[in-house]
């Protein structure tokens, strides 16, 4: 059965809070994103308004200023009395009437040039003759037959012209102008007539278009393509309309799509762009309006939002603190009152007054569990008192019932006789193995003690190792490696000897080979310990996790191991529950028998140490 735990760490005023402000943002930002989305909508639709009217009030401008010079020009003709002076000189077209007629035209000519910043130059055009106003040299060798214009004024036959853009081929300015021709006649009946053509090629100047184009178009954001009649360009406001002509594709689609506003990207930048034909003229104008205005204005709404929608969160996020707060009193007190175990007061009939009431319950119910508790825990530590005093005395009870059992004097004195018969008959090693036959038995018995020195712990069991050594003969042999600082500690009896036993019968006896027993010891914390290897047949590693699972326990270890059983419980026993033994072993090669024990010296000993034979 799996058990689920959840942990919910912090305030619930902070929590509840933070919900609540979590819903607002999720709500408010949900707002703006609409919002926005509506504004940038109504941004974009003003942005397109915006170029359209732009477009318009170029080209509103652009035509009336130009129609204007027209119109004017038209005047001209009659308010200058050209017609009169070139009749006179065609009357008699010598070089003498030239002069006159060239003198008599410098004058108008000069003031239409002055009056009218568009115009760059004029230039009359004769069958007899050309006039200028001599302020502008012409062009050294200048012969309009023999320039690229004269296709156009041959191949035209409208009274009004605009050719194409270009650099001006009549005079050494050589400035980019747009000639417009004015085809009229002299005849008194004012009929034009191909024998007497004249041709007024009036210039007008791309800079001066600009220059009046960027009085109405100032923003730098803004650009305008004023194109002529081939897509040649006029004039170029703002650097964006010249990258615009670097895409003839992009113009053309401009272009084509005339009044209709396009989205369109120059040089990374978004555009919106519109194209609209210029009246009386064959020109097209293309306004550009950079979206950067849109944008910024769409950040600055946007901005607007964020500032209202933070000091709104802000805001209701303080007031439900504050309200949480005022709310969650009764239960701050509540969880004091829990701290200290003590029940909680609360007049209501809200949630709070539920919760009161269950935790007034809980806390009495509490109370008496932990009452039954302690008196039930007192109950068992008297009674596992009683079964352990039982147990102790039990077990020495029946060391001492063993011991009564043999009468000490008559044992020994028994074995002293075997032995001097022994020697006197020259059986010297039956002698010895009776001298350590009473070694055994007398450190054994310990008149009743059960604590001894380690020093007679190791002389116990080295008895008991030379007799076995005499029976097994050269397939036994031991070692004993025991510093001398720690033979003065003091141990429980009968420790090393059952472990020796142990090993064997049940490690050397089942092997083929020689077997050898080492008995060593050593300092660690907490004590010191003392080691029993043999070189048998070790044990395999289930049963040696069994054994070592028993021990731990404190239960009788398996298959007949009664002995370490015995040694591992008396160390318990008489030291505690840290101390104790252990089982290492290495199947077929070798098996350690650990005993933990604790540095202990008794502050009074009874010890005799002449009641042992020490060797």
């Amino acid at each position: 059965m799996n058990n689920h735990t959840h942990h919910h760490n912090g305030s619930i005023v902070l929590k509840v809070t933070a919900t609540i402000t979590v819903i607002f943002l999720v709500a408010i930002t949900l707002n703006q994103i609409i919002l926005n989305r509506h504004i940038n909508d109504t941004i974009e639709e003003n942005m397109e308004e915006t170029v359209l009217r732009t477009a318009e009030q170029t080209e509103n401008y652009l035509s009336t200023r130009v129609s204007g010079s027209i119109e004017r020009l038209l005047y001209f003709k009659a308010e200058s009395g050209l017609d009169s002076i070139l009749a006179n000189y065609f009357a008699n077209p010598n070089a003498a009437a030239y002069s006159v007629a060239m003198s008599n035209l410098a004058a108008p000519l000069s003031a239409k040039k002055v009056s009218d910043s568009l115009i760059s130059d004029l230039y009359l055009y004769t069958d007899y003759g050309a006039f200028t106003d001599g302020s502008t040299l012409l062009t050294p060798g200048f012969s309009l037959e023999k320039v690229a214009l004269w296709s156009e004024i041959r191949e035209g036959n409208s009274f009004l012209e605009f050719c194409t853009v270009r650099n001006d081929e009549i005079f050494r300015s050589r400035k980019w102008v747009v000639p417009v021709l004015y085809r009229f006649s002299v005849s008194s009946a004012q009929v034009y007539s191909s024998t007497r053509k004249c041709i007024l090629v009036v210039n007008l100047d791309c800079k001066e278009i600009q220059a009046l184009i960027r009085k109405i178009v100032p923003e730098a954001e803004s650009a305008i393509l004023v194109l002529d009649q081939e897509g040649n360009p006029v004039t170029c406001v703002n650097a964006a309309a010249e990258e615009l002509m670097r895409e003839p594709e992009l113009l053309s689609r401009l272009t084509a799509a005339e009044n209709t506003v396009l989205d369109v990207r120059l040089d990374g930048k978004r555009y919106y762009g519109v194209a609209r034909k210029v009246s009386v003229t064959p020109w097209t104008i293309v306004c550009l309006q950079a979206s950067t205005t849109a944008r910024e204005e769409s950040r600055s709404y946007l901005q607007l939002l964020l500032v209202e929608g933070g000091t709104l969160i802000m805001v209701t996020g303080m007031v439900c603190l504050l309200m949480l707060h005022w709310f969650t009193a009764p239960l701050r007190e509540l969880i004091n009152c829990q701290n200290v175990r003590q029940e909680f007061c609360y007049e209501g009939n809200d949630e709070i007054a539920l919760l009161t009431k269950s935790y007034n319950q809980m806390l009495r119910s509490s109370n008496e569990m932990l009452d039954r508790e302690k008196q039930y825990s007192h109950q068992l530590e008297e009674k596992n008192d009683a079964i352990e005093l039982e147990q102790r005395l039990k077990r020495r009870a029946e060391l001492q019932a063993l011991q009564a059992q043999i009468n000490p004097h008559f044992l020994y004195n028994t074995l002293d006789s075997i032995r001097w018969k022994a020697e006197a008959a020259g059986a010297e090693d039956i002698s010895q193995m009776v001298r350590d036959l009473a070694n055994f038995f007398r450190i054994g018995l310990s008149r009743g003690r059960e604590i001894i020195p380690l020093e007679q712990e190791i002389c116990h069991v080295r008895s008991y190792l030379d007799i076995q050594k005499m029976r097994y003969g050269d397939r036994l042999d031991y070692q004993i490696r025991i510093p001398e600082e720690l033979k003065k500690l003091y141990t429980v009896k009968l420790l090393i000897q059952p472990l020796a036993e142990n090993s064997i019968y049940h490690g050397i006896k089942e092997s083929d080979r020689k077997g050898t027993i080492l008995i060593t010891a050593g300092e660690e914390p907490g004590g010191f310990y003392l080691c029993v290897r043999d070189d048998g047949l070790g044990i395999t590693p289930e049963t040696l996790t069994i054994l070592n699972a028993d021990l731990k326990r404190g239960v009788t270890v398996s298959d007949g191991g009664y002995g370490i059983f015995n040694v591992n419980e008396r160390i318990r026993l008489y030291f505690g529950r840290d101390y104790g033994l252990e089982l290492r072993s290495c199947a077929g090669e070798w098996t350690e028998a650990v005993i933990h024990l604790p540095k202990y010296i008794p502050e009074r000993t009874e010890w005799d140490v002449s009641d042992f034979d020490r060797r």
